[in-house]
């Protein structure tokens, strides 16, 4: 199912949110609130993952990814939720996938490469 940027993937386990347009603090606040809309739809008592795509947003792509993860990390439900977030910054972005690595948290240069590492990763319940 689509709900406008967020995508529920069965396959991943979580969703794909595609950041596009021009930023702007009110739409960061509506992205995160779409997010946790689709969070309490699809998984409301479940693990999931999420991938977020802010190639859109070069140069500032990681900074956008920065301030979700915060986001994520900070929420006093979806924090314990989240399995793994992955992050697609595009091929040209400065920072490296090995420096940003993590068990939960990583960054690829193409969403190919962010879906097999979350795929990984997925819960029990994604087919």
């Amino acid at each position: 199912m689509n709900l406008g940027p967020i995508t529920f993937e069965p396959g991943l386990g979580g969703f794909v949110l595609r950041l596009e347009g021009l930023w702007s603090l009110s739409l960061f606040s509506l992205w995160q609130m779409a997010l946790e809309e689709a969070i309490a739809w699809y998984c409301p008592d479940r693990p999931f993952t999420l991938l977020i795509d802010a190639r859109a947003f070069a140069p500032q792509c990681f900074e956008v990814q920065k301030g979700f993860s915060q986001f994520l990390w900070n929420h006093p439900v979806l924090k314990s939720q989240c399995l793994a977030l992955a992050g697609v910054v595009g091929p040209d972005h400065l920072l490296t996938h090995q420096a940003l690595s993590g068990p939960t948290q990583a960054y690829f240069s193409e969403p190919a490469l962010a879906q097999a590492w979350l795929k990984e990763r997925k819960p029990p319940w994604a087919v």
